[in-house]
């Protein structure tokens, strides 16, 4: 129903598959093409993150949130981040802000924080992700890196780093796990 009320033409035709993979690829498959708006490319990356933070809500304090209350946070939110990520004119603001690294904190328990990341070459449009899970005291509970196949671009890297990093949470058995990267592309 979410996805039916955003607008964004992935999953208009039909429904979503059964296969999380095959979902991201037809979301990755939209942000290439070259007949969509920013903000309609971008609005479905925030529609995924919002339904998966309605799921928590559902999940962890039993709180419905409406289809159309998650579409209409998902687009705000989405332009929200167009509007501030426009070049800005001041180097010096973005000199400092990118010089301000973020404090990783320990996640509470019972959850682990598995961060990952990854690397995208456009030459050889390339990509490798890496992950790292850790528990409330902040020990490493396991940790990989891995080749992520051909990429079209630095978001679907990160997308499919994203995708790895939580393949490798659910092979070992972690249930209550939080996703942490560091692309301001996800964020």
């Amino acid at each position: 129903m979410t996805w039916r009320l955003s607008g964004t033409p992935a999953f208009q035709s039909h429904q979503p598959f059964n296969d999380v993979e095959e979902n991201i690829s037809k979301l990755l498959d939209v942000y290439d093409s070259p007949h969509i708006s920013k903000a309609l490319k971008l609005s479905q990356f925030w529609i995924l993150w919002r339904i998966w933070k309605a799921r928590n809500n559902f999940v962890f304090n039993q709180y419905r949130e409406s289809p159309s209350k998650v579409v209409l946070k998902a687009k705000a939110e989405t332009n929200e981040w167009i509007t501030n990520t426009a070049p800005r004119l001041n180097s010096s603001i973005s000199q400092s802000s990118n010089s301000e690294q973020p404090k990783w904190y320990t996640p509470e328990q019972p959850f682990v924080k598995c961060n990952f990341d990854a690397s995208y070459s456009q030459i050889t449009m390339q990509a490798r992700g890496g992950w790292i899970i850790r528990d409330h005291h902040g020990t490493a509970k396991a940790w990989g890196s891995l080749h992520l196949n051909g990429a079209a671009s630095p978001l679907m890297a990160e997308a499919k780093a994203l995708l790895a990093a939580m393949h490798q949470a659910w092979l070992r058995g972690f249930t209550h796990v939080i996703l942490e990267g560091d692309c301001e592309l996800i964020v």
